[in-house]
């Protein structure tokens, strides 16, 4: 299909294209959403039984693009949602993405056969303990595998589109696009990464368009306090600790949020009252 490049040994983007289909298999039955874990993964999915861990990714990479480019390319074999997400990326990152991919299918068809071979009867107990070894070293991988693929989408895309976010409206989109991430998203225990993320980045709006007295500038009220109920959405979403309430409260909590036009161009900024 549209992602698979024929190359001598090897067949980069299986994964991506395997996914791609699943995902537009399940759409087209109306396949309902659930909520299951592999790998100590947490994951909602419609494609329960098939690529569900490449599905949760690929997923997240239609998000930022667009399903409707994901399925064009699956369907006609193009290179749109390739050449559309490097456009917002790197090419770079998407090749590494699809190769992560590509990697997760071959961990776990390594794992079914590992444990397939323990389905013997009569095995040597030191046989026995080398493949439950090896069975755990690759869930463990398969996990690795998954987090770091999925902070890569996160980032490449994030990263790259907050430098394009200068009007009320960008910023507004930008805001809502990054939150609704969260429903994507592949939870383990004890990784914050999305949380912090998403504050972080909040605050990075905040200090991208400081005010500055000694430039002349034209002020455009612009909802007063939005990013303290953002700060308040983040706390009462992800339960931040006390050492963040603490510290977000005592710096932004006491500011209100506006823009001023600064050489032509609206600027989000924030001053203390």
């Amino acid at each position: 299909m549209g992602f698979v490049i024929i190359q001598i040994g090897s067949l980069p983007g299986v994964g991506l294209n395997e996914a791609a289909v699943q995902l537009m298999a399940a759409r087209a039955s109306l396949e309902p959403y659930e909520n299951v874990k592999y790998f100590d993964i947490n994951i909602q999915t419609n494609t329960p039984m098939y690529y569900p861990l490449e599905c949760a990714l690929v997923n997240q990479m239609a998000y930022v693009i667009g399903e409707n480019v994901l399925f064009d390319s699956t369907l006609h074999a193009n290179n749109n949602f390739r050449d559309q997400y490097i456009s917002l990326t790197s090419e770079r990152e998407f090749f590494r993405i699809q190769r992560n991919i590509d990697l997760l299918v071959e961990a776990q068809a390594k794992l079914e056969k590992l444990f397939a071979s323990l389905e013997d009867i009569g095995l040597e107990e030191d046989f026995v303990q080398k493949i439950s070894n090896q069975i755990d070293y690759e869930k463990n991988k398969v996990k690795k595998i998954f987090l770091a693929t999925q902070r890569l989408i996160l980032t490449s895309y994030f990263d790259n589109t907050i430098k394009l976010a200068y009007t009320p409206k960008a910023i507004e989109n930008y805001r809502n696009k990054l939150y609704l991430f969260k429903n994507l998203i592949g939870c383990t225990d004890y990784d914050n990464f999305y949380a912090e993320y998403y504050r972080d980045k909040m605050m990075e709006l905040e200090k991208k368009y400081e005010f500055d007295p000694l430039e002349k500038t034209e002020i455009v009220v612009y909802k007063p306090s939005l990013f303290t109920r953002f700060v308040h959405k983040i706390e009462v979403l992800f339960g931040l600790n006390k050492v963040y309430q603490n510290r977000l409260n005592s710096e932004y909590i006491k500011r209100f949020s506006f823009f001023v036009y600064k050489n032509n161009i609206l600027k989000y900024v924030t001053k203390n009252t």
